[in-house]
């Protein structure tokens, strides 16, 4: 090397080449030689001091992890692109950003081991965001942004559907750019990251459509989406299967009840009503559908809005529990068919001194044990709408049993509990606490979360499959909450909130009492959002569905030649 054999010439050498002709002062001498020591210095410094910052670069990036990748279009490596780095945990994420250089190249070191980042690259106003979890070595994640999607929307007719807003999602859940159908019914995105697959949404006539594509080995695909024809009618709804499980609790029966409503027909079915059939007199009732989408009556009815539309082959599973007075020493149990039913399934726990049997639609199939109790398994079959089964419970009564359930003798023998017991309970109660406030908090505590939910994936905070799992999880929190604060509500008195008209013949009952339904769920859906139930963009949604079906509602009336009773009062 060059700096190394300069500095290991002979000295003698060097001293000869900077010897002045003449007498030479000492002085002059050892300025010379500090001359030499300085050139020695800086030639070291020069050699050695790369070598030193490289290893302190590699050692440097070896002990932390890093992500490096690049951006490039169908044109090659993209210069300039930016790309921001964001940490996924911890309540305030850092956000780190670059810009790509000549060859496309972006890095980020020092990172955090075994920590989540989504790393977005931007290009001519594309974006698009992947998750990556660091590890010990480098992490490497590519833009390849030369992908092109066109979409072909077909109306039920077969002809171009003209103007729809097309959404492109990635797998985060982040709308990353919208395209909007031309006069053929296509619309087209370009500039895609082949890498990864997207998903295709749009809403026509208020049913939303969707569909997922992946480029394969291709820059290019194409897909098709056909509208269908929606309805508000339920003819085509059927029930493939249908559970019922009695059981005994306390002086009660309990019901559990699961029922599959199927679309079969070739409509979507949207925005309107489903319809089942319960035990009259129920009381304790709790369900899996929104408080504010369904009702109920004494007589056995109810009404709900699976809100979502059911599309061709779709399924909605509804479950219901409830609590109904037993009777004896006979009691019958009723089901009235609302829907053609494949099969309805009966299990009636069995007990000592109580027995099951058939009197109409249904047959004793078996005797089976779950979960070391035994049941009685009816089964109906084919059963018709306007069908009705029927089952006769009994029981055989002791004079214990008419004790318990005769107000008249016990009420003589409560002037015989001693006054000691009665302070004791009265003072436990109180120390207790009230489990209902408990409960109360619980569920606001739910909601709230919920709505916080919601909003997190509204702005992008959260991915619509996160979204979708901590929904599910706070749903079945909260059902087993309003359970538990309807199990400890005093007294038990049926919840009726309106009355259907299953079995009414007449066009405008059914039209007013929908119309009451309509407005309750309005009143509802009010309350939760002022409550901070829900938030302003689902109250917003969902009211604005209700408001269009109050609108149609109240024009069969004026067809009809009636007026709405409350427009009336106003008049």
């Amino acid at each position: 090397m060059h700096g190394t054999t300069l500095y290991n010439m002979p000295c003698s050498n060097i001293e000869a080449e900077k010897m002045p002709q003449g007498n030479q002062s000492r002085a002059g001498f050892a300025e010379s030689g500090a001359q030499k020591a300085l050139l020695v210095l800086l030639l070291t410094l020069v050699t050695v001091m790369p070598h030193l910052t490289g290893m302190a670069a590699m050692a440097e990036n070896d002990s932390y992890p890093q992500i490096i990748g690049t951006v490039s279009s169908s044109d090659g490596p993209v210069e300039g692109a930016r790309v921001v780095l964001t940490t996924l945990a911890g309540d305030l994420p850092s956000i780190r950003e670059v810009a790509t250089g000549p060859n496309g190249s972006y890095a980020f070191v020092n990172l955090t081991y075994g920590s989540d980042y989504s790393v977005e690259a931007s290009f001519n106003g594309t974006r698009h965001a992947k998750t990556v979890q660091t590890a010990n070595d480098t992490q490497r994640v590519d833009f390849r942004f030369t992908g092109s999607l066109e979409v072909e929307v077909r109306l039920p007719d077969g002809t171009a559907a003209v103007n729809v807003t097309l959404q492109l999602f990635t797998v985060m859940g982040i709308n990353e750019v919208n395209a909007t159908t031309d006069s053929t019914g296509i619309g087209v995105f370009e500039q895609l990251d082949v890498d990864d697959p997207y998903e295709v949404y749009l809403i026509h006539e208020r049913v939303p459509y969707s569909k997922i594509i992946g480029f394969e080995d291709s820059n290019t695909s194409k897909i098709e989406i056909q509208i269908l024809e929606t309805t508000t009618s339920d003819a085509y709804v059927k029930v493939p299967l249908h559970h019922v499980i009695i059981s005994q609790e306390g002086d009660d029966l309990g019901f559990w009840e699961a029922i599959d409503y199927l679309n079969a027909g070739e409509t979507v079915f949207n925005t309107s009503w489903l319809r089942g059939w319960m035990q009259p007199g129920a009381f304790d009732i709790s369900h899996t559908s929104m408080d504010c989408c369904i009702q109920f009556s004494e007589e056995g009815p109810y009404t709900f809005d699976p809100m979502d539309p059911l599309f061709p082959g779709d399924v909605y599973f509804l479950e219901i529990w409830y609590t109904a007075e037993a009777k004896v020493p006979t009691q019958v149990i009723e089901k009235k068919i609302v829907y053609d039913t494949e099969a309805l399934y009966f299990l009636v726990q069995e007990a000592p001194k109580f027995t099951a049997e058939s009197l109409e639609g249904l047959e004793l199939l078996s005797v089976e044990t779950y979960d070391g109790i035994q049941y009685y398994n009816f089964k109906g079959s084919e059963l018709k709408a306007g069908d009705v089964v029927r089952l006769r419970l009994k029981t055989e009564l002791t004079v214990l049993d008419v004790l318990s359930r005769n107000p008249l003798i016990w009420g003589s023998l409560l002037f015989l509990i001693p006054a000691g017991a009665v302070v004791y309970v009265v003072a436990f109660r109180k120390t207790k606490g009230d489990p209902m406030e408990s409960l109360e908090q619980k569920k606001r505590e739910l909601f709230s979360g919920l709505a916080e939910a919601e909003k997190n994936f509204n702005e992008g905070k959260i991915t619509r499959d996160a979204f979708e799992k901590l929904q599910k999880d706070y749903k079945e929190r909260s059902i087993r909450v309003l359970k538990e604060i309807n199990k400890k509500r005093p007294g038990k008195k049926p919840r009726v909130t309106s009355k259907t008209s299953a079995d009414k013949g007449s066009e405008t009952t059914d039209l007013l009492s929908e119309l009451k339904a309509v407005d309750s769920v309005l009143r509802e859906l009010r309350s939760d959002y002022e409550g901070g139930a829900i938030t302003k963009s689902s109250y917003n949604r969902i009211s604005a569905r209700y408001q269009e079906r109050r609108s149609r509602i109240e024009e069969r009336l004026r067809i009809a030649g009636v007026r709405d009773d409350r427009k009336a009062r106003e008049e």
